[in-house]
């Protein structure tokens, strides 16, 4: 049995005692007796974000199957993405917090009526990704059981190409974060639905405040997080081309990051491996003392 730290590379001592900033990107292929392999990827988040790292390994595998050339041209064109004169606040303290590590299912089914319902409370559309991250917030949060005026946090990283209009091939970093918070309370008690409402409202948000943020008009920096117990942090990868990449012998079976830390409560949302359906999620987001009563409320698919 392999450790997951034996299936991702890593920098000679030497290397790593000089300049482990500078490392941009490494790879190791893992071959099995079997005849399967894992190919184990470590990339500096500075120059690509996820869909440029997909882009990237997209196009490993096009000439890994004989292509002349990757199906998507790369486009460096960082000129194009803002840089406002926006003064960065302090490095944010990063709390020990002793996370357990969680990884659920949450069936096809149960998405599609979640959304079916949240379109009979508003007479909208809502995506799988909204009523997963809201299930996923409101469940932690009754899990935590703060104080009710105590507030919860949420936040992830949505995309800015379409704001931009960026070539397809541009692969550097193009998110923003989008931030939402609430007191304890109010998400606990409302309904999923309310949950959703909430969520979607950010994302609204978010087009206006990058524009303000593109144009210099923000007193302080939106990328300046807060790393602590009360704030969840959501990254989605089911549609960032990760499980689509083919080296010759079809789509991978299992795709997942293999970092966690203990200073971030966060989640990783994928695609569920075949033959299931739905999403998979790999939480580091609650110490051992909450995860029963987290993963018992994830798992009411009632």
């Amino acid at each position: 049995m392999l450790s997951k730290d034996e299936l991702v590379p890593y920098p000679s001592k030497e290397d790593w005692e000089i300049e482990p900033a500078n490392t941009i990107m490494m790879m190791q292929i893992t071959t099995f007796t079997c005849g399967g392999f894992v190919m184990g990827l470590r990339f500096n988040h500075a120059s690509a974000d996820g869909l440029g790292s997909a882009q990237f390994i997209t196009a490993v595998g096009d000439l890994a199957r004989g292509l002349p050339e990757p199906g998507v041209e790369p486009v460096w064109g960082r000129e194009t993405f803002p840089n406002p004169a926006v003064r960065p606040g302090p490095l944010p303290e990063l709390p020990v917090l002793a996370l357990d590590y969680i990884v659920l299912d949450l069936p096809g089914d149960y998405i599609s009526r979640l959304k079916s319902q949240y379109l009979e409370h508003s007479g909208r559309h809502c995506s799988g990704f909204d009523v997963v991250v809201a299930k996923l917030w409101q469940c932690r949060t009754r899990a935590l059981a703060l104080a009710a005026e105590s507030p919860v946090k949420l936040c992830f990283f949505a995309s800015v190409r379409h704001l931009l209009k960026l070539e397809r091939g541009y692969y550097g970093n193009s998110i923003f974060p989008v931030k939402m918070s609430a007191a304890s309370g109010r998400i606990a008690a409302a309904g999923l639905m309310e949950v959703v409402d909430m969520i979607r409202d950010a994302k609204r948000r978010m087009a206006g405040e990058f524009l303000e943020f593109a144009k210099g008009e923000v007193a302080a920096d939106p990328f300046q997080m807060t790393f602590n117990y009360e704030s969840v942090y959501v990254s989605d990868w089911s549609k960032l081309g990760f499980a689509e990449v083919d080296y010759g012998w079809g789509p991978p079976k299992v795709v997942g990051p293999l970092v966690n830390n203990d200073f971030i409560a966060s989640c990783v949302i994928l695609k569920a491996p075949v033959p299931l359906d739905g999403a998979r999620m790999l939480a580091s987001c609650v110490t051992k003392d909450h995860s029963h009563e987290f993963l018992r409320g994830m798992k009411d698919f009632e």
